[in-house]
């Protein structure tokens, strides 16, 4: 019931009833958040596109996501251990390239450590690479992290211009599909952006 989001975990370990069952009673106890209404776009990422949807936060300079698989099964849930590091994903580079400079500056301080031949380790092309997302708004990665697989990501915004979170879909390359993987993610990204400013405007009715 958790996986399909009808029950929820409090944070004192006990279940209460998920945001579609309290959208059929009509009486939401809180405004739905990130974590509520990201589900439902990574659904709908996967099933128009058929790749692998993520969303992702940056959480002490490494990525906390969920994601949807192509397929039947659902949403997986924010956890601890699923994380991803930041440098070599696009998920991350989306994130990051909006980030205050000390934590872009922590980043390659920690070290850019090498996940496949093509990972970016200099700290010069690596800041670059930041640079060129804070211009398009668009990360893109290149077998970095897996050697089969390409990243594209765009940021989801929150108050004060900074990415409250990314998405991301996984593809096998970076030719033809780009501009159609750009077009739903951007789509995806904007509708997020705009539940997420309506429900801060609802807080302060």
């Amino acid at each position: 019931l958790t996986s399909w989001r009808l029950l929820e975990r409090t944070p004192d370990g006990l279940y209460r009833a998920g945001l579609p069952l309290r959208m059929m009673a009509d009486c939401p106890d809180r405004a739905p958040a990130l974590q509520e209404r990201a589900p439902c776009v990574l659904e709908d990422l996967a099933a128009a596109t058929r790749c692998r949807a993520r969303l992702g936060v940056l959480q002490e300079l490494e990525v906390s996501y969920i994601e949807k698989q192509p397929g039947h099964g659902p949403v997986t849930s924010f956890n601890p251990a699923a994380t991803l590091p930041a440098h070599p994903t696009a998920l991350g580079r989306a994130l990051l390239a909006f980030s205050p400079p000390g934590i872009v500056d922590m980043t390659v301080m920690r070290g850019l450590r090498p996940y496949t031949a093509h990972t970016v380790t200099s700290p010069d092309r690596f800041r670059r690479a930041l640079a060129v997302t804070r211009l398009t708004r668009v990360a893109v990665t290149r077998f970095e992290l897996e050697a089969g697989a390409c990243g594209v990501a765009v940021p989801v915004f929150g108050p004060g211009g900074n990415a409250a979170a990314a998405i991301e879909l996984t593809v096998r390359d970076l030719g033809a599909s780009l501009q159609t993987t750009l077009a739903v993610l951007t789509i995806a990204a904007r509708s997020l952006t705009r539940e997420l400013a309506g429900d801060r405007q609802q807080a302060g009715t």
